[in-house]
This record gives C-alpha cells, structure tokens and sequence, in this order.
C-alpha cells in the first residue's frame, strides 16, 4: 500500500494505519511557506525559513505564472531549480510511530536521489525539487 506524506512547516497531520498491510511510501511532499505582505521574490525563503541553511548557490528562476484564485485575487507563482541542494543526493529516514511515540520497526530508509537524475540504486521518485513562491494580489477588474 503506497503512503503519501504531506509535510508543511516541519509538521504532517498524524497518518492512521489500519490493518498490516506491507506499506511503502510513495511520495513526500515538504512545503515550508515564509509569509510576506510584499513582492520580496525568494528572499524570505532564503534568509528566514528552516531551509535558510541549505546551500542556495546556483539557484534560478525557471517559471512564473499568474492565476485566478477562486476568492477573486491572482495568485503569482515562481519556480526556482539550481541550488546546490537539488543537485544534491537526498535520503529521507522515516519512523513510524504509536501514538505513544515509540517506534513501530525499522526506520525506513529511501534514496530519493538527485535532482532530475535517477540511479539504479535511487527509489522509484520522481524528483521534483523546487522552490516554489506564491503571491496573492487583488484581481484588477474592468467595469
């Protein structure tokens, strides 16, 4: 049974697992926002977030794009690929764990690989490493 993990922030909402089905996962998503009130680009991700310590060198601006949001504004959203990191290869180590907090068996150990490159000893991911900058503006409406 594959596991879609879901991380904002450096949190996940407790997943259930019912029954003892094998499980493997199969995607990882880890978001980290920095809110702002102005156009500051990935400044704030880069100086004040959780990964302000990651090597950012050799990051570019690969895509923006402007979309209507359903409560009426436009949503901006620029995409970043490049920095050191991505180029990087990854391993996520995760535990599963009672509610408790102990250990339910081994950890897992996935070889998420390098940015858009996959080796024969790499899990089955599709890497897309990026970071991704959304700005909320109000939509400009003709009478």
């Amino acid at each position: 049974m594959g596991l879609s993990l879901f991380f904002s922030n450096g949190s996940s909402a407790p997943e259930v697992l019912v029954g003892d089905a094998p499980r493997l996962v199969q995607e990882i998503d880890l978001v980290e926002a920095v809110p702002s009130l102005t156009d500051d680009g990935i400044q704030p991700l880069l100086e004040a977030s959780r990964t302000s310590a990651l090597n950012w060198n050799g990051i570019e601006q690969v895509e923006d794009i402007w979309g209507p949001s359903l409560d009426g504004t436009l949503t901006r959203e620029r995409y970043y690929r490049g920095a050191h990191w991505m180029e990087q290869p990854s391993v996520f180590v995760l535990s599963a764990l009672s509610e408790g907090g102990t250990p339910l068996g081994k950890p897992w150990v996935i070889h998420a690989g390098r940015d858009d490159r996959m080796r024969p000893n790499d899990d089955a991911f599709v890497r897309r490493l990026g970071a991704p900058e959304r700005l909320r503006l109000p939509e400009h409406r003709r009478l």
